[in-house]
């Protein structure tokens, strides 16, 4: 902003010896020299010049920290989407559209509702992806979805006992943190 400000300076002077005439501000060398420099200054001029420079400056700024925080928004956006792709792992849904195939001639029923428990556990998994905390009880529906399908792939390995304190299921926590765990849990455990 010094740098700026002397160069407004040096405009506000330019302009002054503009608005003087350049044979009247020579003629007033002298008297610039013996009353001061500021002899003859038009400081209304130097103060809007002044004014409109500290006004650019701050549109500048302003402009810098949009952009700052456009590129930090894209940056969540993108790193969002690389954890929603790290967790729906192309393997779980093919296996459990596979299941699901699989159901569609024993149980045509069953097939039906995990179908419908795959779309709400993608549902799910789009939606808290968006939000930065979530109640317990709502990470604990998107687990059971994603428990749900794996039984049917794993019906004599896979047993589960869930055990929560009743006072939590309205605490709040990180979104999609239960199911990266339950899902590693799965995948070494069965």
């Amino acid at each position: 902003l010094g740098s700026c400000l002397c160069w407004f300076f040096l405009i506000g002077f330019s302009l002054n010896v503009m608005a003087l005439g350049l044979e009247n501000f020579v003629s007033r060398i002298p008297s610039v020299i013996q009353g001061g420099l500021f002899m003859g200054f038009k400081f209304d001029v130097y103060a809007a010049i002044l004014v409109l420079a500290i006004l650019v400056e701050r549109y500048k700024k302003k402009a810098n920290e949009r952009i700052r925080a456009a590129k930090l928004e894209s940056a969540l956006f993108h790193a969002e989407l690389d954890a929603l792709r790290m967790q729906l792992h192309p393997h779980f849904l093919f296996n459990a559209l596979n299941s699901i195939i699989e159901l569609l001639h024993e149980n045509p029923e069953r097939a039906k509702s995990l179908l419908l428990r795959l779309e709400q556990f993608l549902a799910m998994t789009l939606s808290a992806g968006q939000e930065q905390q979530i109640s317990l009880r709502r990470e604990m529906d998107f687990v059971e979805c994603y428990l749900e399908m794996q039984k049917v792939r794993f019906p004599k390995r896979l047993s589960i006992r869930v055990v929560i304190d009743p006072s939590t299921p309205d605490s709040h926590v990180p979104a999609l943190l239960l199911q990266p765990l339950v899902e590693n849990a799965v995948r070494h455990g069965v």
